[in-house]
């Protein structure tokens, strides 16, 4: 058995959290945080994922390759939240946080093991291990180039419809690290039936997908 021990900050960790258990119909294996081998981390309700890449989310350096006995496990290590774990995490003041896997069986999916999230104050949230593997979010997310991404000008092609409520859970970064950049939404459509990527100008190496609504039609005919 092993422990592993992250490093991040609260406002990353609580922006991350808007995506888990925000549907009533959720996979049990949707019900966490992926921390994933290649430093990626992401979280996921079915309806709209959030994925920082390349390290972004961790404080500490990801420049090196880390030494062998502090890698990750190949599948990553998962970690469930209720919904009052997850307002807990909210009341964690601005500042490092610590995501400690203690005495985890990194192969072992079926074994469960305590997962202690502590803030800057010395708070405390204890959590546990999500069970089973992850699935692969990786496959649902767009591998085109910068410069084939498709464009956003105006064709019934391109036409799509979006939960506001849902499309809101990508904005507010700014708002958490009570910075004062401008932050906006570029959403990226590839048509009617597939995923909408979502950048966000104010959060680095952040990427997220929401799935369109579906049967929805619009009156072209212009108002009244």
């Amino acid at each position: 058995m092993k422990t592993y021990k992250l490093i991040t900050n609260a406002e990353k960790l609580q922006f991350l959290t808007k995506f888990v258990h925000n549907t009533n119909h959720v996979k049990v294996d949707l019900q966490g945080i992926l921390f994933a081998a290649n430093y990626d981390v992401v979280a996921s309700d079915g309806h709209t994922l959030c994925l920082f890449k390349n390290g972004w989310f961790y404080d500490m350096p990801m420049h090196e390759e880390p030494p062998a006995e502090d890698k990750l496990p190949d599948n990553g290590l998962g970690v469930y939240l209720t919904k009052e774990e997850i307002k807990l995490i909210k009341m964690l003041p601005p500042g490092l946080v610590t995501v400690e896997f203690v005495d985890c069986e990194p192969d072992n999916f079926s074994r469960c093991c305590t997962v202690l999230i502590t803030g800057c104050n010395g708070m405390t949230i204890k959590a546990s291990r999500l069970l089973g593997c992850y699935p692969d979010y990786q496959k649902v997310i767009p591998t085109l180039p910068p410069e084939k991404e498709p464009s956003f000008d105006y064709n019934p092609v391109n036409v799509v419809a979006v939960d506001p409520v849902l499309l809101e859970r990508f904005s507010g970064y700014t708002k958490i690290t009570k910075s004062k950049d401008t932050e906006a939404l570029q959403l990226i459509t590839r048509g009617k039936n597939n995923p909408i990527t979502i950048k966000n100008s104010a959060a680095k190496n952040m990427l997220g997908l929401l799935m369109p609504m579906r049967s929805i039609t619009f009156d072209d005919g212009g108002d009244e």
